[in-house]
């Protein structure tokens, strides 16, 4: 949720930028406007920073659930009878060899 309401609040700025700019909804020039535009299509320049935002509050939860993950994993006998499955394989693998030769 956190992630949405970064990124509406910086697309909520810039439609606030252009209302100011264009207040009919024409993008054309229009009562001296031309700092208001610019300023308008600079704000648009900010979704750059929150894109990279998002990027890291994403890679911050992927991380912590991972490491939740692996703990609940850990925790519950999962990774030792995965260890132990692949050392029956191992294991029949060795066995088959032999009897092949």
């Amino acid at each position: 949720i956190k992630l949405f309401a970064v990124a509406s609040e910086q697309v909520g700025r810039c439609c606030d930028n252009l209302r100011v700019a264009f207040p009919d909804g024409h993008l054309r020039p229009q009562n001296q406007n031309s700092l208001d535009a610019v300023a308008a299509s600079a704000s648009f320049r900010e979704l750059d920073f929150i894109r990279r935002e998002l990027i890291s509050i994403w890679s911050e939860h992927f991380y912590e659930m991972e490491g939740r993950r692996k703990n609940s994993a850990s925790s519950s006998g999962i990774v030792i009878a995965e260890e132990k499955r692949k050392e029956r394989g191992k294991q029949k693998r060795k066995q088959k060899g032999s009897e092949d030769e």
